[in-house]
Parts: structure tokens; C-alpha cells; sequence
């Protein structure tokens, strides 16, 4: 029996070079500077950008509008995010009334502290997560932290790291759909 599968794809709004996007200004050095001066625990303390939460409403409203145009619940919709879309991601996931299907990870961190709390209302909250251990822009041990922050929280959440940098690897590629094709029951 074939199903019937939808990807629907929203690009960041901000243009940071070829094939490279983001959903609010973000600097890059700055970042790498930051991890010098406070350490990787420290790197995303402190207040965030207000396009967070713009972005988030505004994001989460189009997914509302496309389940109720394609009449499909929240439960069988995954989310999927690469860099700073997957914090997006997680930001959405996580202040949904609804709990998707599933996330999608990759090269992620833990963004925001407040995180940890509303993860616990998300226990079961299925997560495939990938990180590659060479990643400067994000580095790895971020991405650790988000997968115990979920994992503490009842996340059922899968950690793949990989060997290479800020990007999505073939093999989780491989691994998205395989996670797809089992949670989008």
C-alpha cells in the first residue's frame, strides 16, 4: 500500500551566500569569537533575537494553514531543520498545542534555556538528531547538549554524530527516511 507524502519547504528569508539561508541576522565570526571568550556551555546564554519569536508565530501559522488546507492533524506532520532552522524547529515543536509526528535535526544546539521546562510537556516527542563532530559553526558539543536536554525531558531521540562539519551528511539523508517512513504512520 503506497501512502501519500507532502514536503512542503520554507526558505529563511535572509540570503548569507550561495544555498545558504537564515531566519534572522546572524554572525557567524561572531559566534566562533563567542566560543573562545565563554565556552561552549555559555555560547547561546543571554537574550535572544526578537525575530525568534516573530519567526516562530509566523512559521506556525503556515503550518496550521497548510494542515487545515491539506486536512491533516499535527500528529502526522514531522518537522525538519538544518542549523538554525532546526532551533526553529525545536522552538516550534515545543510551543505547539500539538505534538508533531516527529523532528528532524541536524547541526543543532541548545538555543534557548527555557527548552529544558517545555520538553518535559513534549515526553515522547520523537527526535532524530545528527551532528558532525568537526563542526565549527555549531559545535558538536552543543548538539550534545540539546540530545540530553530532550533526552532528560522523555524525548524518544536518536543521536547520530558523524565525522565532518556544519552540513547535512548522506547518511541522514538516508536516516531521515527511514525516520519518516516509520512515525508518519
Amino acid at each position: 500500500k503506497s501512502k501519500k507524502v507532502r514536503f512542503i519547504t520554507v526558505n529563511a528569508p535572509i540570503s548569507l551566500g550561495p544555498g545558504s539561508f537564515a531566519w534572522w541576522p546572524l554572525d557567524v565570526q561572531a559566534i566562533i569569537q563567542k566560543v573562545f571568550m565563554v565556552g561552549i556551555p555559555g555560547l547561546f546564554k543571554g537574550p535572544k533575537p526578537k525575530e525568534l519569536q516573530t519567526t516562530t508565530s509566523l512559521v506556525m501559522d503556515y503550518i496550521h494553514a497548510e494542515c487545515k488546507r491539506h486536512g491533516v492533524e499535527m500528529k502526522k506532520v514531522a518537522l525538519v531543520g538544518f542549523s538554525q532552522g532546526s532551533w526553529l524547529t525545536v522552538n516550534l515543536a515545543l510551543k505547539m498545542k500539538e505534538t508533531p509526528a516527529g523532528l528532524g535535526l541536524f547541526s543543532s544546539a541548545m538555543y534557548c534555556d527555557e527548552w529544558a521546562a517545555m520538553a518535559k510537556a513534549k515526553k515522547g516527542l520523537k527526535v532524530l538528531q545528527f551532528h558532525g563532530k568537526q563542526d565549527i559553526v555549531l559545535p558538536f558539543q552543543q548538539g550534545q547538549m540539546l540530545y540530553n536536554c530532550l533526552k532528560e525531558a522523555g524525548a524518544e531521540i536518536t543521536f547520530n554524530e558523524f565525522n565532518g562539519q556544519h552540513t547535512i551528511p548522506r547518511e541522514g539523508v538516508t536516516a531521515l527516511d527511514d525516520f519518516l517512513c516509520k512515525n508518519l504512520n
